[in-house]
């Protein structure tokens, strides 16, 4: 008998694919990783190596590089060890993760930018949920700051 797959798994994955951040080779390997992580014979992780294989083996570009970028984007996660199907080798397990997904996965996160729209309505968001008032006051003036400043500017976050 099948797996369920997990309802968060699924709004994370929709999620993640509606943000346009993951194309090309990520998002083979992200969809792969999603339709693969509950079957009975990956015992609820995928590894590189399966993916590899059913993907069309090691090439020039690889997957094991966007598993890699997909973990440092908190896409996927890391989930323990099992043995490969392949090689009967000890390897990595991912799973989709169940957080949003960051913007540039070849930056640290203390070192992304965003423009200051973005910032402004991120802080929207927060500020709806915010129930301490001279927190929200002072994060509506955040907010304010960030929607008057010159629009297209980059600010470190």
């Amino acid at each position: 008998m099948a797996k369920r797959r997990r309802d968060t798994s699924r709004r994370a994955y929709l999620r993640a694919i509606s943000s346009g951040l993951i194309t090309g080779n990520r998002l083979l390997v992200y969809e792969y990783v999603y339709a693969h992580q509950d079957l009975p014979e990956f015992r609820g992780m995928v590894s590189q190596k399966d993916a590899e294989n059913e993907l069309g083996g090691h090439n020039q570009r690889g997957f094991g590089p966007r598993f890699a970028e997909l973990e440092r984007m908190l896409c996927i996660r890391d989930v323990g060890t099992r043995q490969c199907r392949y090689s009967n080798a000890e390897v990595t397990g991912y799973r989709i993760s169940d957080t949003r997904p960051i913007v540039d996965p070849h930056r640290g996160r203390s070192s992304q930018h965003a423009t200051l729209s973005n910032i402004a309505n991120e802080l929207s968001e927060i500020i709806s949920r915010v129930k301490n008032k001279q927190l929200r006051e002072r994060l509506e003036q955040l907010a304010e700051y960030a929607r008057t400043r010159q629009e297209g500017a980059l600010q470190k976050v």
